[in-house]
C-alpha cells in the first residue's frame, strides 16, 4: 500500500513524505540536524514529554511509483497543506533529504 503521510513535530513544523510500502513505523527521512535544533529550543518539561504526530493524506494499492512522488509534491505545492495552517513551515522529505517551504 503506498501512502503519503503528514509528520507533525512536537515543534508544529510539518513534514510530508511518501512510503512504498505502508508501514505503520517509517516516520520518514527528515534532516535530522533540523529536528535536533528545534527540539533544543523547547523547555525542558516539553523536551521530557512530547508527540509526534503521523497521518496519512492519500493512500493506493495501484499507484505507481511516479504517480507516488506526484502526489507528495502536489500535496505540497499546490497548497492542501498550507491551508492546514498558513503559519507552519512545511518539508518535503524524500530520499534522506528534504527540502524546507514556507508559505508565501
Amino acid at each position: 500500500m503506498k501512502q503519503v503521510f503528514k509528520i507533525t513535530y512536537h515543534t508544529g513544523k510539518i513534514c510530508i513524505g511518501k512510503d512504498s510500502f505502508g508501514s505503520a513505523r517509517y516516520f520518514g527521512s527528515p534532516n535530522i540536524d533540523v529536528v535536533n535544533e528545534d527540539f533544543a529550543t523547547l523547555p525542558k518539561e516539553l523536551q521530557m514529554d512530547y508527540t509526534v504526530r503521523k497521518e496519512i493524506l492519500w493512500e493506493s494499492g495501484t499507484a505507481t511509483e511516479e504517480e507516488l512522488f506526484s502526489i507528495v509534491i502536489s500535496v505540497g505545492t499546490e497548497g492542501r497543506l498550507c491551508r492546514l495552517d498558513a503559519s507552519s513551515m512545511f518539508a518535503i522529505c524524500l530520499a534522506g533529504r528534504s527540502t524546507t517551504y514556507r508559505r508565501q
